[in-house]
């Protein structure tokens, strides 16, 4: 069996390491060790607390520094570090952890812009995709009790999706952390599921412990005239307590790669889920990298299929 670090590869298939500080590992293998949920919640709670002192801290240039030197971030993609020639000089731009953790980054390019009947990546994240929420299951997912129905919080809608295809879209903490529309949709609402903050990393979600059905979530529903109804839910994690919701309308029109929304400081997750009988063809490099549970890296706006 290949190792954690190995089961990460780039959009070209080229291994990539996913990058772990000791103090991470230690932590998510203390959560796995834990026996009760009793006390792993209120672990878990007081850890996500403590990490309020991120938006607090006015000057955080040090914790950033060991930042970007733990999860190795190329500092250079920050936006409001263009003109600037190293990183101290960049993390001297950021008032707080939580501010450079939220940074906006250049270089955002949106494929297949103008067919409305693409999907694309709503983050940067490693991502997997399965044709049959089953399958997630099967290969991926291994939490005691995650259903769709328990995901979504909505018995009403929950078994048109039960059956359909799934995108798991995992936000590291090195990456950028805001998420896009992934198609043209009419933006048709959202609502609030509270819930935990387990770690999203491959080793919880692969573990007894059901990180997406038990975490702080918010569920938002969108349209497309082709593929049909998306359920896209942005999923809360240790230390990412908040998830920012632009100004959005209901019944509004947005282009895919409109920003949607924001993370606050940590990991988390962004879950599409699409009808049983959408019309959507995932691309295969993704689904057989995923039957292998094997996460591909992509940025925001990379094709992942069409209707």
């Amino acid at each position: 069996m290949p190792s954690e670090s190995s089961r990460l590869v780039d959009i070209d298939c080229t291994p990539k390491i996913n990058v772990i500080p000791l103090k991470q590992r230690l932590a998510i293998q203390s959560i796995k060790a834990i026996p009760t949920k009793a006390v792993t919640h209120k672990i878990l709670r007081k850890i996500t607390e403590s990490c309020d002192r991120w938006n607090r801290e006015k000057d955080a240039t040090k914790d950033i520094l060991q930042y970007i030197d733990d999860y190795k971030i190329n500092w250079k993609e920050a936006k409001r570090c263009q003109d600037t020639e190293t990183k101290q000089e960049c993390a001297r731009r950021f008032m707080t952890m939580n501010d450079f953790f939220q940074r906006e980054r250049v270089g955002l390019e949106i494929q297949e812009l103008d067919n409305s009947n693409a999907l694309v990546s709503p983050a940067d994240c490693r991502l997997v995709a399965y044709e049959h929420t089953h399958d997630s299951t099967k290969y991926w997912i291994k939490g005691q009790g995650f259903s769709v129905r328990k995901l979504i919080a909505n018995n009403a809608v929950a078994d048109r999706f039960d059956v359909g295809k799934i995108v798991i879209c995992r936000l590291a903490p090195d990456d950028y952390h805001h998420f896009h529309f992934p198609v043209d949709a009419l933006y048709m609402g959202s609502y609030k599921v509270d819930g935990e903050y387990y770690s999203v990393d491959p080793r919880i979600v692969r573990s007894k412990i059901d990180a997406f059905g038990d975490n702080k979530r918010e569920v938002c529903m969108l349209y497309n005239e082709t593929i049909g109804n998306v359920l896209c839910v942005i999923v809360a994690a240790t230390c990412t307590g908040s998830i920012v919701l632009n100004k959005l309308q209901p019944a509004t029109l947005y282009k895919k790669g409109t920003k949607m929304g924001t993370f606050g400081f940590g990991g988390s997750t962004v879950i599409l889920l699409f009808e049983r009988n959408s019309p959507l063809k995932l691309c295969r490099q993704f689904t057989e990298n995923s039957k292998k549970a094997v996460e591909t890296y992509v940025r925001v706006g990379t094709f992942l299929g069409k209707a």
